[in-house]
């Protein structure tokens, strides 16, 4: 028997080993076919999902399948609704809370979400916004003429026509709005560690001036941290 790991994300899923060796990542509209032909029937799957239309396909597969939720992790959850909380936001979250410090986990993805997690070991909230690509293609969906402007690594502060303006107003701004969460933060719990992950963290990390890390698997390593804990 073999165990894998499996984050399964509104665009991407990674998938690896228990000791997170033999990484791979493929689109997660591809993974139910990846997996009825890359996995045996005693092996198990402990997976972070947060695309719902995957769950049931997967459950139907000769696998033995576990999908994470908020009663897995041991950490004070009394001040929020765990319930409601995604899969991939709860790895993360399992992925540090024995570090017993403040830490803001920022995964910057199709989403970005923010963590904080207390020294006390509580979840005291976060939040959720568009991530940037997300942006774009919202613009460029509900509107007649603005077109979907591709990601740049760059952030500029006045656009001089109209893709200049949009890579502006997405980036700029939601770049900012990071800069500013994290500082109005720090006004309230001392000494904040950032973690950043996701595939957009790169650009993110640009607007953080506190201590930060990146983390490229924390998700999945919150996923390992799960399995440690039950043993």
């Amino acid at each position: 028997m073999s165990v894998f790991l499996v984050n399964i994300g509104n665009t991407h899923t990674q998938v690896c080993r228990e000791d997170l060796s033999e990484l791979q990542t493929l689109k997660s509209v591809d993974f139910v076919e990846y997996a009825q032909q890359s996995f045996r029937e005693e092996d198990t799957l402990y997976i972070a999902c947060v695309v719902k239309k995957l769950r049931e396909p997967l459950e139907q597969l000769d696998l033995n399948v576990e999908f994470l939720n908020y009663s897995h992790l041991n950490i004070n959850f009394s001040r929020v609704s765990p319930e409601t909380i995604g899969a991939d936001r709860l790895a993360n979250i399992a992925a540090v809370v024995k570090l017993k410090q403040n830490i803001l986990i920022l995964d910057c993805g199709t989403c970005v979400t923010a963590e904080f997690i207390s020294q006390c070991g509580s979840f005291d909230g976060g939040f959720i916004m568009p991530g940037r690509s997300l942006s774009r293609k919202a613009l460029n969906s509900f509107t007649s003429q603005l077109p979907e402007v591709p990601l740049s690594d760059h952030y500029i502060l006045l656009g001089k026509n109209t893709e200049e303006a949009i890579q502006s107003g997405v980036d700029s701004m939601s770049g900012l709005a990071i800069q500013k969460y994290t500082e109005e933060l720090s006004k309230t719990y001392e000494e904040i560690s950032v973690v950043l992950t996701g595939g957009d963290a790169p650009f993110y990390s640009k607007f953080i001036s506190s201590k930060f890390n990146t983390e490229e698997l924390l998700t999945l390593k919150g996923l390992q941290a799960v399995i440690c804990n039950k043993s």
